[in-house]
């Protein structure tokens, strides 16, 4: 005799004689919250203080700045931002990263060297970054107007370096980017 059963959610079906058995007990799932909570808890630390955040437009900040609550925003260590050409946005920009992001440790923002009064003044009145780096991509040309305007900022909050290429590597980043 061929005996079949199989098992759906709490009750099993017996095929020979297809009555059907419901299984009843007890579930208790506070302590599946509890535990859902002390996980969501702790995830958000690692997800917030341990990434490394990588912005390549400036209302994608602004727009995220409005969407997390204002702890996760203060949670935030490092950020990467990339710009290749003006955005009205900016000012905004640095004022957020200025006063919504207080646990902010590592800024590093990638421009173009062109009108760097525009892009760098409004950088003044972020502070709060331990290392706080400035990376201007080398032009074809550079000449020596680009290095006598790097002279002038020479006591802001941040170290401007040259580099070559553009952009950044985006291993182990989370890019956030606005949808178009």
């Amino acid at each position: 005799m061929y005996r079949h059963r199989w098992w759906k959610r709490t009750q099993y079906f017996d095929k020979i004689s297809d009555s059907v058995i419901l299984e009843t007990r007890r579930v208790d799932f506070v302590p599946l919250l509890q535990s859902c909570q002390r996980v969501y808890s702790e995830i958000m630390d690692i997800i917030f203080q341990k990434n490394t955040f990588l912005f390549d437009d400036t209302d994608a900040i602004i727009d995220f700045s409005h969407t997390l609550l204002p702890q996760r925003l203060g949670m935030i260590r490092t950020l990467q931002l990339s710009f290749l050409c003006f955005n009205p946005s900016w000012d905004r920009c640095c004022q957020i990263l200025a006063t919504k992001l207080p646990g902010l440790k590592t800024l590093t923002i990638r421009l173009y060297p062109y009108d760097l009064d525009y892009w760098l003044m409004p950088l003044y009145q972020i502070q709060q970054p331990t290392v706080f780096r400035v990376l201007l991509t080398k032009s074809s040309r550079p000449g020596p107007q680009l290095e006598e305007s790097i002279g002038r900022f020479v006591d802001a909050p941040f170290r401007i370096e040259l580099v070559e290429g553009r952009g950044f590597s985006k291993e182990h980043c989370y890019t956030v980017t606005t949808a178009t």
